[in-house]
């Protein structure tokens, strides 16, 4: 997994009401495709010179945060 979330210096002061709570991978089924050999894949743009038309190479992460 290479994908990263960064958070500035901000986020970390004391007086910042929000709180991390989790992160996830967004992974609904029109992101992907089967491919026969590896089961479900991103379903990419490009792969190489070809146009496949899908969305990404990588699946979206995002962090859940709450509120004191």
């Amino acid at each position: 997994m290479l994908d990263q979330i960064i958070l500035s210096h901000h986020f970390f002061q004391t007086n910042n009401s929000l709180h991390f709570q989790s992160a996830h991978i967004f992974k609904e089924e029109f992101l992907l495709y089967q491919d026969k050999k590896n089961g479900p894949r991103p379903n990419r743009t490009y792969g190489g010179p070809r146009y496949f038309g899908g969305y990404s190479d990588h699946l979206p992460v995002f962090v859940e945060m709450k509120s004191n």
